[in-house]
């Protein structure tokens, strides 16, 4: 069971590397771990870590289907303690990539539903860093649907957490979803100016992931 968190994190890490076949492979040893320990919270974890490796490598549906049995296993009360074992609270993860996942999907109606649900979920479990996590996707999610107010409020809150409890990652992440809305909202080259250090503050944390993502903005 000690062996179970070292291997999520190993997972966290590969995934924020873009090394996504490796976060993969060890992200489907969570799973194969879960079913020999017989778990629940292993496996409440291992789908919600498999989930979202899988939407990073465009396995919607498969994605979809681990993250949906996560929030099913996820008890709000029975799992509050895995925000501090694990990083981030389980269920604000899995209902945050099934909103992003639900909109690849072209179910944008599904998708509005799980991030605000991630958001309000984050508030009840005040963990500051899945709250920051839950905001910044809702601002990536409203920058998707090009509702830049939504996305600039939802981004800027994640900022002033994120400054508060330093959270480099959440911040950076943030700062590029506000100098996207700024852009969007005509203040084009103030826009792109908060983009580009938004993105350099990223790379400085060590994370390639949603660098394509970023840049296509």
């Amino acid at each position: 069971p000690q062996l179970f968190p070292l291997i999520y994190g190993l997972r966290s890490f590969y995934l924020m590397r873009a090394e996504h076949q490796t976060a993969r492979e060890i992200a489907e040893q969570l799973v194969a771990l879960a079913e020999q320990e017989g778990e629940d919270s292993f496996f409440l974890q291992a789908h919600e870590a498999l989930g979202s490796t899988l939407f990073y490598l465009g396995e919607l549906s498969l994605a979809k289907e681990h993250l949906e049995k996560g929030i099913e296993l996820y008890d709000a009360q029975q799992h509050q303690a895995h925000a501090y074992l694990y990083g981030q609270d389980p269920g604000v993860a899995c209902m945050s990539y099934l909103g992003l996942t639900y909109w690849s999907l072209g179910f944008a109606d599904q998708a509005s539903k799980w991030i605000e649900a991630a958001v309000h979920l984050a508030r009840e479990q005040e963990h500051p860093f899945s709250l920051a996590l839950a905001l910044d996707f809702a601002a990536s999610f409203h920058a998707l649907r090009r509702t830049s107010a939504s996305a600039r409020q939802n981004a800027e809150e994640a900022m002033r957490i994120s400054e508060k409890q330093n959270f480099p990652m959440w911040m950076a992440m943030g700062r590029i979803l506000v100098g996207w809305a700024q852009a969007d909202r005509g203040e084009l080259q103030r826009g792109i100016e908060v983009m580009r250090a938004g993105l350099e503050s990223w790379q400085t944390t060590g994370a390639d992931l949603g660098q394509p993502n970023f840049l296509s903005l």
